[in-house]
């Protein structure tokens, strides 16, 4: 493929149909003016020196374990959106006193309009797009279950499934080979190798899923549409990435493209003077880049549209505008393209939203990854989202960010999660050969008043339950937890829930044996078969004391019709939790030790308080280890979430738990696995007591990012730098 063609004219004459409203989008871009200058003066912003050359930034490198090529974003209050006002100031600019061109861009802008506040805790971005060579290491681990991008496919292959193809449909009218659209429905049986000139240049052709598997793989994650803007723009809202105002020739090189043979994708990083202020490369231009945030309106949206539409009917006497018809399942992408060339200074603006469908690959759209500074964090969050059955956690919910969550505003402080873990890369440069991790989640909250509610329901709930979930355990090494004291059990990596069991017996399996002891009392032991009548045991007086109860408390006629229920199905219930009849028929006298629950048929102790890990996707029980600790409820401000690497053990230690109905309070429950000999022994893990050291030393280093200008660097004007 021909990676220096026109996006625009290719994809407009001959586009797919779910192209469709990307090159609408584009074409209300591609109509607006593209040459002339802005008040016939140069851009000066924010990375321009006294001297009218722009500063050169470094990015703070992230703590040492984490890939290389990430760069730290202090934290700090964003405000996303825009007033009807500035729209109206942006379009009138843009329009040039053109109607036709004003009324496109107010067209393609309202959808920045309203407000949405956002305090972001410090995180780490990519100092450019993420590579060809890069996401080769990813394909090339998981094919062919994972989708090559359309550039690395074989130019001799593709000339083969040409002829293949025409062959196959000789004489037929209107049939065409189109490469893209073959390549998206055969990419499984196609021939494919990353050509040596590509390595550098940013990964194209990839959907949101296809970057998301990417994360998901590298402990990384997508960034929010108010990270990036925050990456973007610095400390102090501007229009462009070097200032508020656009030059076409200026600006234009400021970001790589001095005429339209520039308009061709380029190696990553290559131009140091568009950096962001935080030093980061190419988030103007190079490729748009996928953002994790739906496609979906600000607060306050409405009114500023309404206010804005006044001013159009009313003062321009102009049609109204149509709202914006939003998609919670698009995502936006943002960062303008090579193919932005002519239409740069409504791309390239911090604000602009543009969308897409989480299936679409185009040649000029990318992704960057981003990271939050919390050990596993992103990578459960990934998988919690993608990959877990939420069925064995019934109405309950893992304490991870949620995209609902990420769309409210943020009054204060960034929002915290008693998630806890560690993780390491193998890394070769910039290539992530290998990512391990061990990440602990508390369910967000259980709403029980006290310990004693909280116990009982883990063991004596009306339906049999087996325990209350109360966390997670999420792991690419494979563990093991201690069964008593010699018996270890294995457990692969994977996703698991844990719950908490208390020691006392079920309900109905109380209820069920001691149904079947009478039965088995008056057959001496003999089960009855199936089709007999069930015999009643004949105890006269238990009978009279039942009926004087009933009478006496007639509130309880439902409880005893539940009973009875479970009472005449007894023999299914004891046969469920493998209860065999010798002991039945000498309950309670006798009491069974052990039972066994489903599915999974894990046999565990019945008077012992427990934890049970249960697989997410199977549900299957498969493990438990026994909990010797007294259940405590604790103030989330005194008592924080803790992580313990017990030396010389292989073990790790969680203490924390879920929020109780008081939500500055949980129980606190300590969680505790072993990892294969040695792991924990190896160098690279990053763990929250390691972050937590190293982050104050690189807030520091924030302030110190500017370097000296380059000589060679564009001027932008004789105004004072920023």
């Amino acid at each position: 493929m021909d990676l220096t063609r026109p996006w625009a004219s290719r994809t407009l004459l001959a586009c797919r149909p779910d192209q469709l409203g990307w090159n609408l989008l584009v074409g209300a871009l591609i109509a607006l003016p593209v040459s002339g200058q802005t008040n016939g003066k140069k851009v000066a912003g924010t990375n321009a020196t006294a001297n009218g050359g722009p500063v050169i930034l470094e990015p703070v490198p992230v703590p040492e374990g984490y890939p290389i090529d990430l760069g730290y974003i202090r934290g700090g209050r964003i405000t996303l959106g825009v007033g009807y006002k500035a729209i109206i100031e942006a379009a009138e600019l843009l329009g040039r006193g053109s109607e036709h061109n004003t009324k496109a861009a107010l067209r393609l802008m309202t959808r920045e309009l309203g407000r949405r506040e956002f305090f972001l805790n410090a995180f780490a971005l990519g100092r450019h797009e993420v590579t060809n060579e890069q996401f080769h290491v990813y394909v090339k681990k998981r094919w062919p279950k994972t989708r090559f991008p359309f550039p690395w496919w074989k130019a001799d292959d593709v000339n083969k499934q040409r002829e293949v193809f025409y062959k196959k449909h000789k004489g037929k009218a209107g049939m065409s080979f189109k490469p893209e659209d073959y390549w998206l429905e055969n990419w499984p049986n196609l021939k494919w190798e990353l050509p040596e000139a590509l390595k550098k240049l940013p990964v194209t052709y990839v959907s949101y899923a296809d970057a998301v598997g990417y994360c998901s793989s590298t402990g990384l994650r997508l960034a929010s549409e108010a990270e990036w803007q925050r990456a973007y723009q610095g400390d102090k809202p501007t229009s462009y990435l070097w200032g508020d105002k656009w030059n076409d020739d200026a600006s234009s090189k400021m970001i790589g493209y001095k005429s339209i043979r520039d308009q061709k994708i380029r190696a990553a990083g290559v131009l140091p003077h568009g950096r962001s202020p935080f030093g980061l490369d190419d988030m103007g231009g190079n490729v748009w880049e996928w953002t994790q945030t739906p496609f979906l309106g600000f607060d306050n949206y409405r009114k500023t549209f309404r206010n804005l539409q006044k001013w159009v009917t009313k003062k321009k006497k102009w049609k109204a505008l149509a709202e914006d018809l939003w998609a919670a399942d698009k995502r936006l992408i943002k960062g303008g393209s090579f193919n932005n060339f002519s239409q740069g200074k409504i791309a390239f603006r911090t604000t602009t939203r543009m969308k897409l469908g989480q299936h679409q690959t185009v040649e000029d759209l990318g992704f960057r990854v981003a990271k939050s500074l919390q050990p596993a964090l992103d990578t459960s969050t990934l998988w919690y989202r993608n990959r877990f059955d939420r069925t064995v956690l019934g109405d309950l919910e893992l304490d991870l960010p949620s995209i609902v969550e990420q769309l409210r505003a943020a009054r204060g402080k960034g929002r915290s999660y008693e998630q806890l873990g560690i993780e390491r890369w193998t890394l070769d440069g910039e290539l992530i050969r290998g990512y391990d991790m061990v990440s602990f989640a508390p369910v967000k909250q259980l709403k029980f008043r006290n310990e004693r509610a909280l116990r009982e329901s883990a063991a004596k709930d009306k339906k049999g339950s087996y325990g209350q979930p109360i966390g997670s355990v999420f792991t690419t090494l494979p563990f093991s937890v201690q069964q008593g004291l010699k018996t270890f059990a294995s457990l692969d990596p994977d996703m698991y829930v844990v719950y908490y069991r208390a020691g006392l017996m079920p309900r109905e399996l109380d209820i069920a044996m001691r149904a079947g002891q009478k039965v088995l009392k008056f057959t001496k032991g003999v089960r009855p078969k199936e089709g007999d009548p069930n015999p009643k045991a004949v105890d006269k007086k238990s009978s009279r004391k039942k009926k004087a109860k009933k009478a006496k408390k007639g509130k309880k006629a439902k409880q005893d019709e539940s009973t009875q229920k479970l009472a005449k199905d007894w023999m299914e219930i004891v046969d469920r939790y493998g209860i065999p009849d010798e002991i039945t028929e000498k309950y309670p006298r006798k009491r069974p030790e052990t039972m066994m629950i489903r599915p999974g048929n894990l046999l565990i102790p019945i008077k012992k308080n427990i934890l049970l890990f249960r697989r997410h996707d199977s549900g299957d029980y498969i493990a438990w280890a026994e909990y010797r600790k007294p259940l405590r409820k604790v103030s989330t401000s005194t008592l924080k979430p803790a992580l313990t690497i017990v030396n010389n053990s292989g073990k790790l230690e969680y203490d924390g738990g879920p929020r109780t109905h008081v939500s500055n309070y949980r129980y606190q429950f300590k969680i505790s696995i072993k990892l294969a000999d040695g792991e924990l022994q190896k160098n690279g893990w990053i763990t929250p007591a390691s972050n937590s050291a190293a982050l104050p030393e690189l807030e520091k280093l924030v302030p110190q990012v500017q370097a000296k200008p380059k000589d060679n660097a564009p001027a932008s004007g004789k105004q004072k730098g920023k």
